[in-house]
């Protein structure tokens, strides 16, 4: 399921940036531990546009980056021009924001030397 606003339309040359960041985007993601990621794109005087990505974690890598890709050419059958866009999946999801639309929190353990060593980040989408 795709949701955009009909109003919120983007400069042409932003939506190209755009697709080629969130190809990158769904290319890496199901690699990731969690099988999600953020992600910032600079634009220059169009600001910054935040994405993130995100499979759920009973699927394989490979069945994630499936399921992203679908969503992708959703993306571009029924986005095409617009500022903010989300796609729900039943197993993954896109979203695509100009402002940020995520917290980030990074927690690190104090000793380097413990093979242990964690870091964790956690993302969550909220509402302006």
């Amino acid at each position: 399921m795709a949701s955009y606003n009909d109003t919120n339309f983007e400069d042409p040359k932003v939506v190209s940036e755009a697709l080629n960041f969130t190809n990158t985007l769904v290319s890496t993601t199901p690699s990731q531990p969690l099988m999600y990621q953020t992600a910032v794109l600079d634009v220059g005087q169009n600001g910054k546009r935040y994405d993130m990505a995100q499979c759920t974690r009973d699927l394989s890598q490979s069945d994630c980056g499936m399921c992203l890709e679908f969503q992708l050419a959703t993306y571009k059958n029924s986005v095409g021009n617009k500022r903010s866009w989300d796609i729900y999946g039943f197993s993954c999801s896109l979203w695509h924001r100009d402002y940020q639309f995520y917290n980030i929190s990074t927690q690190q353990r104090e000793a380097p030397q413990d093979p242990y060593h964690i870091k964790l980040q956690l993302a969550w989408p909220f509402r302006r």
